[in-house]
């Protein structure tokens, strides 16, 4: 049974508080980034600046430092906790559960995503390999690298989900229609990959499709699970068992492969998430889950968890 909460916000406008949001968790994000790579430093026997210019380069061959990029995730989640905390405490005047955290069917919506993000890349990947794009080079289990790289992944998922599904869009959904809201959430995760390198148009497309998809499910079912794990398999699925990049980023993988034909059909040098395959599946997908939902759960502001 959740505490009883005061229902005034200490500011009224969801567009303002989520303004104001979005400003404090990037500056965040830069301090505790940079608090990261300080650690990491201090733990490889490093100056600050030889740690930057090694993160640097991790982004095209982040399998060699997987540790290391754990320590910058974990440390920026924690800055995302804490603005998160203060805001919907403060700001909000709500509790972090109701961010969407709801026990009730946990097992099933976290199956449920993490089953669909597995179906989704697996779906992609065997397309590309029938279609000749894909040639298996070998296949090499690390187990070392695929614990620290799924542990990275978790802490990845946790990270933007609470952000965008979690924060935003639970507030958008306070005062404007699902749809828009939505979409608003959708473009702000996008841009929060805006500089993610080989980005594409296709990918930064497919990208905001992503956000469509998650947050879908968010708007009829309040509910964080799903896209966590959705968010997580799709991304571990995708670079440390598949070896596509993930938006850009290299990492150690159980298979190694190469690519064949057109970026726009293979992605290219930014993964699977740069292919016009990937848009198709995910406009299909999300067809047919707001087909199946819109049928089944009725849709309107009062389905947001207080």
């Amino acid at each position: 049974m959740e505490n009883s909460e005061p229902s005034a916000p200490f500011i009224k406008a969801s567009w303002l508080r989520v303004l104001l949001f979005f400003i404090a968790f990037n500056i965040v994000y830069f301090a505790f980034q940079l608090v990261g790579i300080w650690l990491v430093s201090v733990i490889s026997h490093q100056t600050f600046i030889q740690a930057m210019q090694a993160f640097s380069s991790q982004f095209h061959n982040g399998g060699v430092e997987i540790g290391n990029l754990l320590i910058l995730q974990i440390t920026i989640f924690i800055g995302t906790l804490i603005v998160v905390w203060f805001f919907r405490h403060f700001i909000d005047r709500k509790s972090i559960y109701s961010l969407g955290f709801r026990m009730k069917k946990f097992g099933h919506d976290a199956i449920f995503g993490f089953l669909l993000g597995i179906l989704l890349i697996s779906f992609g990947f065997l397309g590309l390999y029938l279609n000749g794009n894909i040639i298996i080079e070998r296949v090499h289990f690390a187990a070392g690298s695929m614990v620290l790289s799924f542990l990275f992944f978790i802490v990845v998922a946790l990270n933007e989900e609470i952000v965008i599904r979690g924060y935003i869009l639970s507030n958008l959904l306070e005062s404007y229609q699902p749809f828009t809201a939505l979409v608003v959430s959708a473009l702000l995760f996008s841009f929060m990959h805006g500089l993610n390198p080989n980005l594409s148009i296709i990918g930064l497309v497919n990208i905001f499709l992503a956000g469509i998809l998650f947050g879908l499910y968010y708007i009829f079912k309040q509910n964080l699970w799903f896209p966590i794990m959705l968010h997580l398999s799709w991304n571990f699925f995708q670079g440390p068992i598949y070896g596509f990049e993930v938006s850009g980023i290299d990492s150690q993988s159980l298979i190694s492969h190469n690519i064949k034909g057109a970026s726009m059909i293979t992605g290219g040098n930014f993964g699977f998430e740069g292919s016009i395959l990937l848009t198709i599946i995910m406009t299909i997908v999300i067809f047919l889950m707001y087909r199946y939902y819109h049928q089944t759960v009725p849709l309107n502001q009062s389905n947001v968890q207080q």
